[in-house]
């Protein structure tokens, strides 16, 4: 799917610097896509899911097969390889950490300091370059709001 063409790169808007095509907001994009590879890589290479547990490996289906694999190294480097593609590739889009500043001290002209309370907090208010993939439906009445991060840096 990621190299087929049909995926638009990202909800950005290419016209205005820092506006977010909110028709297309739920539409996958590429960037979207190497997130949710990423993350089932991280999955597979977990301990669950790559023979760190016994007891998972003791579990067998009727037939006789085993439910979990044995251990594989070369699945913790492949998660390491598209984890490190997908954010070069997100932070060549423009993708970054959402930072709010506490406002400007006239005593020290030039510093910014960061404000982690409200960067969580607009984080979840408005659309900005941290959200790789939301829903249009931004309301405070609905849950969805929640979900409107569900992929993010």
């Amino acid at each position: 799917m990621i190299n087929t063409g049909n995926l638009p790169a990202t909800i950005k808007s290419n016209v205005i610097a820092n506006q977010y095509d909110t028709g297309s907001m739920v539409r996958p994009t590429l960037v979207a896509a190497r997130a949710l590879r990423a993350k089932l890589w991280v999955y597979a290479s977990s301990k669950l899911f790559n023979g760190g547990f016994t007891e998972s490996l003791a579990i067998v289906n009727p037939d006789g097969s085993r439910l979990f694999p044995d251990y594989n190294p070369q699945k913790i480097q492949t998660a390491k390889q598209r984890l490190e593609e997908f954010l070069d590739y997100a932070h060549g889009l423009g993708h970054k950490l959402h930072i709010e500043y506490y406002p400007a001290d006239p005593a020290n002209p030039g510093v910014q300091e960061i404000n982690p309370n409200e960067s969580i907090y607009q984080l979840f208010q408005k659309y900005n370059d941290e959200i790789i993939w939301a829903t249009g439906y931004n309301t405070i009445i609905a849950i969805p709001i929640i979900r409107s991060a569900a992929l993010i840096l």
